[in-house]
């Protein structure tokens, strides 16, 4: 939910409130999966030499694009915002495990949580902004189905696939933070992979925070 829709990037913002006067910075725009998208790619620049330092910053406002007519998604989203501070440090020390992370898109499923009106394909309109019981530009989401996909992929196939890379056993893992997506998602996962560690969650006091529920989970987890 960036401040604004092409430009500027709100890294630019974020990097001039800071009193920032130099280095880089980009935006990451991957809905829920923005913060691991951006974490792997901080890592990834420091790891290379390029940096030596950063800031991953995940941050949403939800509530300026949920529709309060739509009973079925507005109580599930909240805003928040976290971040980690990254830096170089020898690679025997390293708190992150080379090559461990594991990505995968399925564009077939693009259509199943969306903002239909108000990017270049289809701009915003007087009727959608007036039709408060259709406004397209706020965030849809078929959540039956979405959660008939999320589970069983979650479970049987990008956790194993995760472990697998770093070659740890499911035993071996004391702790797992999830994505605040949904309380009956995680708990599924969890009883289909039969876990039996910690798995913090904060979902009843802030509900999905998107890009933010990693950071802020972590960090609440850590304390």
């Amino acid at each position: 939910t960036p401040d604004h829709l092409a430009t500027p990037p709100t890294s630019a913002i974020v990097q001039a409130k800071l009193g920032i006067s130099c280095g880089g910075g980009f935006d990451v725009m991957s809905a829920c999966s923005s913060f691991g998208a951006a974490l792997f790619t901080g890592y990834c620049l420091i790891r290379s030499g390029m940096c030596r330092a950063g800031l991953v910053i995940g941050a949403d406002v939800m509530s300026r694009i949920v529709s309060w007519n739509d009973r079925s998604i507005f109580p599930l989203l909240g805003d928040g915002a976290g971040c980690f501070v990254l830096e170089r440090t020898h690679e025997s020390e390293d708190q992150f495990i080379p090559g461990g992370f594991t990505f995968g898109l399925d564009g077939r499923c693009a259509d199943l949580i969306t903002v239909p009106i108000g990017g270049s394909c289809a701009p915003i309109t007087t009727k959608a902004i007036l039709d408060h019981y259709d406004q397209g530009h706020t965030i849809k989401m078929q959540g039956k189905h979405v959660f008939k996909l999320a589970v069983p992929l979650i479970a049987n196939k990008v956790i194993p696939t995760a472990l697998d890379r770093v070659g740890l056993s499911l035993k071996a893992v004391d702790a797992i933070v999830f994505h605040q997506a949904n309380l009956r998602i995680i708990e599924a996962v969890v009883e289909q992979l039969g876990y039996a560690g910690k798995v913090y969650n904060n979902i009843s006091r802030y509900g999905n925070t998107t890009s933010a529920s990693i950071p802020l989970a972590y960090a609440e987890g850590v304390e």
